[in-house]
């Protein structure tokens, strides 16, 4: 039964212990947004049928109290129009988290590798216990890195 989602109602969805089926609530206003009940907390989820799946399936959108309905009814949406364009949302998500790593240890390794970080590093390992090693260092410095 689809019902227009508040959050009263929400608030008053409860689990029967000796049930062994969990309630849900189904959006009138986004069609696939449920609110389930799953081991004593609520989440809300979407129920459709995802790129490369057979039959239709939930996928949890967040817990109930850390996502607000509008908040739920929003990405329901965007996933939704990713689905309608053959693409899977979770698993958009996973890829851009992917690149945005890479993207961040391409930056770290690239950090690394400038020559007054480098320059600094053989300072401190090859020249440090050197007869001559403030000279080194000063040339190094204020010369090379200064370049």
């Amino acid at each position: 039964m689809r019902i227009n989602l508040t959050d009263r109602r929400i608030a008053a969805l409860t689990a029967d212990p000796e049930s062994r089926r969990r309630p849900e609530l189904r959006d009138a206003v986004v069609p696939g947004l449920i609110v389930r009940t799953a081991a004593r907390r609520k989440v809300f989820a979407l129920h459709a049928r995802f790129p490369g799946a057979k039959h239709p399936t939930r996928r949890v959108l967040g817990e109930v109290g850390t996502v607000t309905l509008d908040a739920a009814r929003d990405t329901a949406r965007e996933w939704l129009a990713q689905i309608r364009k053959g693409i899977d949302p979770v698993a958009e998500a996973r890829r851009r988290a992917d690149d945005e790593r890479r993207a961040r240890e391409a930056e770290r390794v690239q950090d690394e590798c400038r020559f007054a970080n480098v320059a600094n590093d053989y300072l401190k390992r090859k020249v440090a216990g050197q007869r001559r090693a403030r000279e080194a260092e000063r040339i190094v410095r204020n010369v090379l890195v200064a370049a």
